[in-house]
């Protein structure tokens, strides 16, 4: 059993974008001053089965299950006729994970694992609001998806705070 916190914070910005098919296209587009930013704060807590993989128990499977709630800002900001116009959205986002992955003990009481998430149950709420905070829309989204996912993998490693048992 264990607690993860999270921190994240993006920043990017565009200074001219001209897109131009030609005239037999008929499409012409011309942005300036596009920008975004997020900023996002979670928190989780997780549990772990090991289940052995050799006599000694040195490299194992895992099964790992989170509860996580992400909270955060964005922005987003484009100017159109020489003024500046932004928009900003309140995130909040709740997950059941399943991650399963591979323990090796390094040390007896030092794990290195890798896991992969799959998965699970989510909800979302995205609430957008104009420049002066007046809320303009609203979306909330449920479901339930199982993937391999391999932009999720995480690599951690774990300390024991106690001596674990010898046969």
């Amino acid at each position: 059993v264990g607690m993860r916190f999270g921190y994240e914070m993006i920043k990017g910005g565009l200074g001219n974008l001209d897109i131009d098919l030609g005239s037999a296209n008929d499409l012409a587009l011309s942005l300036s001053g596009l920008g975004l930013e997020n900023e996002s704060f979670s928190w989780s807590v997780f549990h772990r089965n090991y289940i052995g993989l050799d006599r000694r128990g040195i490299v194992g499977a895992i099964l790992e299950s989170e509860l996580l709630i992400k909270t955060g800002t964005s922005s987003f900001s484009y100017e159109s006729d020489g003024e500046t116009n932004l928009s900003k959205s309140r995130n909040f986002a709740a997950k059941i994970n399943f991650n399963p992955g591979l323990a090796v003990y390094v040390f007896p009481q030092v794990c290195v694992t890798v896991t992969v998430g799959i998965g699970g149950l989510y909800y979302n709420n995205v609430r957008q609001e104009d420049v002066y905070g007046v809320e303009t829309g609203r979306r909330d989204r449920t479901g339930l998806k199982f993937k391999f996912n391999i932009a999720d993998i995480q690599i951690g490693i774990v300390m024991h705070l106690w001596n674990k048992k010898r046969d």
